[in-house]
This record gives C-alpha cells, structure tokens and sequence, in this order.
C-alpha cells in the first residue's frame, strides 16, 4: 500500500508551509480550541469543484426565455377546460358547503 502524503497550505500571516488538519501555524499561532474552526483553514467542501475564478457574463433573461419560451403562449382549449373545471369544481364545493352548514 503506497504512503499518502499530507497535504499543505500557506499560512496567510507569515508564509510558511502548515500541514492541513494541524493544530495551526507553528510559527505565528496558538493552537485554536478544539471546536473552534481555524481562521486559515480550506474549506474542503469547495475543493475540487472547478468553479471559474472570474464571473462570466450570464444573460438571465435569455437563460429564462430558452428554457420557458418567450412571451406568453396562447392558451389551448384543453388549458381553458381545465380552468371551466377548476371553477365549476369550486363552485359546488362552496355550494354544498353552505347546503350542509
């Protein structure tokens, strides 16, 4: 079984090399309390996602009109029945409502 190295990061306040996971930079820091999340640690959650460093230009409004469709679309007589429906179903919902109250 081959050996893992661990790995390393920079220390933001002086530079030197301080092994992910250790108790903090021995050169410029105490060691943290054992809840506390060290100020200079990676979150690994993010590691390796291959987010881009820079935004790039995103034209929402075109995203929306490709995936949905531009403007509004006619309604079909299959959508206007099912609104009928909708309303009479209502209608004599509220109608045995009163009937039985």
């Amino acid at each position: 079984m081959a050996m893992v190295e661990p790995d390393y990061y920079l220390c933001p306040q002086c530079g030197s090399e301080v092994r992910v996971g250790g108790a903090g930079c021995p050169k410029c820091a105490r060691p943290p309390k054992r809840r506390e999340r060290k100020p200079w640690e990676q979150d690994a959650a993010h590691d390796g996602l291959d987010l881009p460093d820079e935004p790039e230009d995103f034209d929402y409004q075109g995203f929306v009109e490709d995936e949905f469709g531009g403007g509004k679309r006619p309604r079909s007589f299959r959508d206007r029945v099912y609104w009928i429906a909708g309303v009479l179903l209502l209608a004599a919902l509220l109608f045995l409502w009163v009937l039985g109250g």
